[in-house]
């Protein structure tokens, strides 16, 4: 791993907001440009950290974790919160008039890999964003 992020949320509507704002941040921060590539990485990471954050807020009602760790082929996003897993975490099929189910399918979609783990006393959910080698050069070094 070469750089690791957290923010800590309270469970409230805010909170994807909030959670969006902080990746744009630490992407800058560490050195992407958006003509290296960062818009692609930068919209994906927002819509999958969008729905991650949400999903805690909805489900969980307590504070929440946001952690960010950049490696040098991909970029991991994760939420933790308080509540336990119940079971496997699957995306479903919606019908097209429902007005939500659709985040882990979103997560699916845009993510190369994603999962929960048990985190006492509550979980991490985490998706794997695909980087196509825009880092900077000395992102890892230091």
């Amino acid at each position: 791993m070469c750089r690791t992020a957290t923010l800590e949320l309270p469970g409230v509507t805010d909170s994807p907001r909030r959670a969006r704002i902080f990746l744009v941040e630490q992407l800058s921060d560490w050195g992407w440009k958006p003509n290296d590539g960062v818009a692609t990485l930068a919209e994906q990471g927002q819509l999958v950290l969008t729905e991650l954050v949400t999903n805690a807020v909805r489900h969980a009602n307590g504070q929440l974790k946001v952690r960010i760790d950049a490696h040098h082929d991909h970029l991991t996003l994760s939420v933790t919160d308080p509540l336990r897993p119940a079971g496997p975490l699957v995306p479903v099929q919606v019908q097209p008039s429902s007005s939500s189910g659709r985040g882990l399918t979103i997560v699916d979609s845009l993510s190369s890999a994603w999962g929960v783990r048990a985190e006492p006393p509550g979980k991490t959910v985490w998706a794997r964003l695909p980087v196509d080698g825009s880092w900077p050069p000395d992102l890892c070094s230091g």
